[in-house]
């Protein structure tokens, strides 16, 4: 009889979560366990801001799936409040440090799915980090904004970024009667989009007096403003050991050299292979 192969997934909610249902989905034997910082493994990231805004009045509809719920469904092993620290991959094992306990244990594994996604860069400037300058990454920092407008009734925010998440923060604070500045780096807000189809959406967020003030409900916007540039991964170089960015051609010969480890970034790297 083979011996059961060893899964462990750094990282949960959309790309750990996903890729711990399809580990089970390729094999019922494998003992496979999901290690997460944060308190929830899934949830909707794309629904933060509409709670904030109240367009989504439960906070309890962002949790998509729960530990328990998991463990119930797939037999995954999960343990949330656990960050991983650094990774062997001479001996194939990961460290980890338990922040309920504060103990730390080696981890083994067969294969190794990296996805712990990154962390909302603040722009190399003064005053980035002060009090107020919040980010939006998951539940806590949800919370925490939430708290502030509900709290203080904050009159003006800027948001820095006219990405997915940016666009939903900026119509959600205007629900909340915030007046709100856009900065945006790019020529256009969400570029993932053709100029063309983008136009229409920044005349409806773009009415600017000459004296730069917002106007009624829409949004002031300034595009070219502020160089947040992209996340940084959690992991840094000397924890992981690989130092590869999205699109490089070595990133799949690295994949290819590691073969037991796979970073999930865009479900791509979720094969059958790994999971014999």
């Amino acid at each position: 009889m083979n011996e059961r192969k060893r899964v462990l997934i750094v990282g949960g909610v959309a790309g750990g979560a996903a890729a711990a249902a399809r580990a089970r989905r390729l094999s019922e034997d494998a003992d496979i366990v999901m290690f997460e910082r944060g308190q929830y493994i899934s949830f909707a990231n794309c629904g933060l801001p509409y709670h904030i805004g109240e367009v989504i009045e439960k906070r309890e509809s962002l949790l998509v799936e729960t530990a328990a719920g998991m463990k119930s469904r797939y037999r995954i092993d999960v343990r949330i409040r656990t960050e991983v620290l650094r990774i062997d991959r001479e001996h194939k094992q990961v460290f980890v440090r338990d922040f309920a306990t504060g103990n730390e244990s080696a981890e083994p594994y067969d294969a190794l799915i990296l996805s712990p996604g990154a962390a909302p860069v603040r722009p190399p400037i003064e005053g980035a980090d002060l009090p107020q300058v919040m980010t939006l990454r998951n539940i806590a920092d949800m919370d925490a904004i939430k708290r502030v407008v509900d709290e203080d009734r904050p009159e003006r925010a800027v948001v820095v970024g006219g990405g997915y998440i940016g666009l939903e923060m900026a119509e959600a604070l205007r629900e909340r009667d915030v007046a709100v500045t856009l900065v945006e780096l790019a020529p256009q807000v969400f570029i993932a989009a053709d100029p063309e189809m983008v136009a229409a959406m920044t005349e409806r967020i773009r009415a600017v007096r000459a004296d730069g003030n917002s106007v009624g409900g829409v949004i002031e916007c300034v595009i070219r403003g502020c160089p947040a540039g992209l996340g940084e991964p959690v992991f840094d170089n000397d924890q992981i050991g690989i130092a590869v960015r999205k699109g490089d051609p070595l990133r799949e010969r690295l994949n290819t050299a590691l073969k037991t480890i796979v970073e999930n970034g865009t479900y791509e790297t979720i094969n059958a292979k790994y999971f014999p």
